[in-house]
């Protein structure tokens, strides 16, 4: 086991036998405000710049859980303020030593964890120095806009969406959410459906979006900190970097009523990033002023000249970006279209795997509303209680993700195949969950004559979950359910024939009511039935089948002993948990 602290003394004392080392102390405040002093090491290291050596203070702090954490390393402040915007350094003097996602530490090291960053360190104060810094700064661009350089510097969020990186020069539009999401209250996006589908997610979660106005000055090459601007700092950026739309810009600062958002962008060989300021409304009459005598601009260049510019660090809210820095991928192969047809325990826990695919549409279907006696096993929540289960879905499905379409058909299935048939048959599969024999059998009917003409799945489960089946079925390949029973039996059932027709048997379970028996079985052994059995959906979904398949999930076999419940013959010889996949 890691002794912490003996780790951290021989980390100290090896590198003392190369560098001069000092304990020191610093203080720093906690988020309440209160003042904390914490131990630290003055290290002295001696960094080459040009064709000379030139000996800097470094303050090493070693976390109480060092090695398992790297050091954390700040220049010294005399030695900050000589060097100061040197790439891989922050306004606190701090320097970023490594990507700590992609750095793997021998806990049994200390020493050498301890010198790597003190070199690395040193290289990064060396190479700052030594080279022309523009393209670090560059390609670290987002953090240093989004540092602090002044005491009255203010750094505020804001999102874009899609479409941004062919927006023209001049005034666009975007969204004030007066409600922040995620503490941020700015999305700019022009007309496009991706956009469309953030705003709809904001609205579905309650916030009030206001249309406004911004600027976009366009786009430039080299952008280098400090990023603290004032008014008439601000007027002389724009003057100079975006001259060609100077006059416009100052009509719009002097038009428009409140706060003004300015964009611009810094080309990337992936696309653009946004980088903006936020201008607070001003009073535009002042004392000693004819009221109503001052533009805006006369206010930022003449009366609030020394006025801080807030500075807005945009992040991409878009698909794209999304998958990208997810799955590595900017744009899915294909994407798919499914419909389901019975939201309930079975169904809806069906959806939680579906997503895992790229999904672009879904058909929901399902007339009932969402009670409290089956929430334990359904995929939402207690919250939904009272809701359509069509709308409940929709809800959970957009706050995953915002950019899928979804319709909604609170009906029967065959309200829906007789209605809207033509939008069915634009899904790439049909999966049914509704557990009556004489629905699925006129859904079977529909696929046997091509009314129907894309697969069906065909889902449900035996008491207790014994037993679960699916069967996978093509178009035009006139195939009824009777093809797979014998006396009126399903042959690949999980619980025998005898104990179904045995009344003693409590297969099915019943409260007060005349509506009141239900089937049980719980969240646990649904999971392990789509643990199971989604592998082989995805298959199929992914490469369509030319033959119907049957499929069977056996549950915990060994409960239906305690349940008095008989085996089938085709179940007996098989295992717990096990999937058995037929030709049919």
């Amino acid at each position: 086991m890691v002794d912490f602290e003996q780790a951290r003394q021989q980390a100290i004392d090896e590198l003392s036998a190369t560098n001069k080392v000092e304990k020191a102390s610093r203080e720093i405040k906690n988020k309440s405000g209160a003042v904390k002093t914490i131990e630290v090491w003055k290290v002295e290291v001696e960094v080459p710049v040009g064709d000379k050596i030139k000996s800097f203070s470094l303050e090493v702090e070693l976390k109480n859980d060092f090695p398992l954490t790297l050091p954390e390393i700040k220049l010294a402040k005399d030695d900050y303020d000589i060097v100061k915007y040197v790439p891989h350094i922050d306004s606190g003097a701090k320097i970023c030593l490594f990507d700590q996602e992609n750095i793997k530490l021998d806990l049994y090291q200390p020493a050498g964890i301890l010198k790597a960053c003190v070199n690395r360190a040193v290289k990064i104060i060396s190479d700052g120095l030594n080279k022309n810094p523009s393209q670090e700064f560059k390609d670290e661009l987002h953090a240093y806009w989004a540092d602090t350089y002044d005491d009255k510097d203010v750094v505020v969020g804001g999102y874009f969406g899609e479409g941004m990186n062919s927006i023209a020069l001049g005034r666009i539009g975007w969204n004030y959410l007066a409600q922040p999401y995620n503490n941020i209250s700015v999305f700019v996006t022009p007309e496009h459906p991706g956009s469309e589908s953030v705003i709809g997610l904001f609205k579905l979660r309650g916030h009030q979006l206001e249309k406004r106005e911004a600027f976009y000055l366009g786009e430039i090459e080299k952008l280098e900190p400090p990023f603290y601007l004032d008014n008439r700092n601000l007027l002389s950026f724009v003057k100079d970097h975006f001259s060609a739309v100077y006059q416009a810009f100052k009509s719009y600062v002097n038009q428009t009523i409140g706060d003004r958002l300015l964009l611009f962008s810094v080309p990337f060989d992936t696309g653009n990033l946004f980088f903006g300021f936020y201008i607070y409304g001003f009073k535009t009459d002042h004392k000693g002023w004819r009221k109503q005598s001052q533009s805006g601009i006369q206010v930022m260049s003449t009366i609030q000249p020394n006025h801080p510019v807030t500075r807005v660090l945009f992040k991409e809210f878009t698909a794209e970006r999304l998958r990208k820095r997810t799955d590595g991928t900017e744009k899915p192969i294909r994407s798919y279209k499914f419909m389901i047809a019975g939201l309930g325990s079975i169904g809806s826990n069906l959806l939680h795997y579906l997503s895992a695919l790229e999904v672009s549409n879904y058909i929901l279907v399902d007339f009932e509303v969402l009670q409290l006696e089956n929430i334990n096993r359904h995929l939402i929540s207690y919250n939904d209680v009272g809701r359509t289960k069509v709308d409940a879905i929709a809800r959970y499905l957009i706050f995953h993700n915002p950019f899928v379409s979804i319709k909604n058909y609170p009906f029967s299935v065959v309200n829906v195949l007789r209605n809207h048939l033509a939008e069915v048959n634009e899904m790439d599969v049909i999966f049914c969950a509704i557990g009556k024999d004489v629905i699925e059998n006129y859904v079977l009917e529909c696929l046997s004559n091509q009314t129907i003409t894309r697969p069906v799945v065909l889902l449900w489960v035996e008491p207790f979950l014994l037993g679960a089946h699916a069967l996978y079925i093509n178009p035009g390949t006139s195939f009824s359910l009777k093809d797979l029973e014998a006396d009126n039996f399903y042959i690949y059932n999980v619980i025998h024939q005898d104990s179904y027709d045995d009344p003693t048997n409590q297969l099915k379970l019943r409260e007060a009511g005349c509506q009141g028996s239900y089937m049980p079985y719980g969240k646990e052994a649904i999971t392990c039935f789509f643990s199971g059995l989604m592998p082989e959906i995805y298959k199929l979904i992914k490469n369509p089948s030319a033959n119907n398949l049957a499929f069977t999930f056996t549950g915990e076999l060994h409960r239906a002993t305690a349940l008095g419940v008989q085996l089938s013959a085709f179940a007996s010889p098989l295992g717990e948990h096990q999937l058995i996949k037929t030709n049919i």
